[in-house]
């Protein structure tokens, strides 16, 4: 499975949001344009810039898949990327040009279906029973 974004870079970075199940091969294809203009031109090359996705800032383990740059970039994942992994997990597609520049190009949720991860809550509830308020 592929997931396909297009972003310019005379643009804000914009909200790209995308869903996949835990323990699949997937890769998230990222073309970069110049101008936010639909005229048949092509993505920029952007090679010599390093680009990296970076999944769940906030979580650990954290995951960073990164890319060359190109005309398209592709990061792959595998099985073990997101085996473990389950809900709405942020994150961020930036690019490091050779000067030392970083500039982020996308941002958004990786929503995860995982149906062997354990159910929320786990564990105590502390008291919280089915909607009735605090037990004692």
């Amino acid at each position: 499975m592929d997931v396909r974004f297009s972003v310019a870079l005379d643009q804000p970075p914009q909200q790209r949001d995308f869903a996949v199940a835990a323990g699949d091969d997937f890769r998230v294809l990222l073309d970069v344009y110049a101008n936010d203009v639909d005229d048949g031109s092509e993505p920029v090359d952007l090679s010599g810039a390093t680009l990296t996705l970076k999944v769940a800032d906030c979580v650990y383990p954290s995951l960073t898949v990164t890319a060359a740059g190109a005309a398209e970039s592709a990061f792959v994942f595998v099985p073990d990327n997101t085996k473990d992994a389950c809900g709405r997990l942020p994150f961020r597609i930036y690019m490091d040009s050779g000067d030392g520049k970083r500039t982020t190009l996308a941002y958004g949720s990786m929503v995860v279906r995982n149906d062997r991860a354990a159910g929320w809550p786990s564990g105590s509830d502390y008291g919280w029973r089915y909607g009735r308020g605090w037990q004692v």
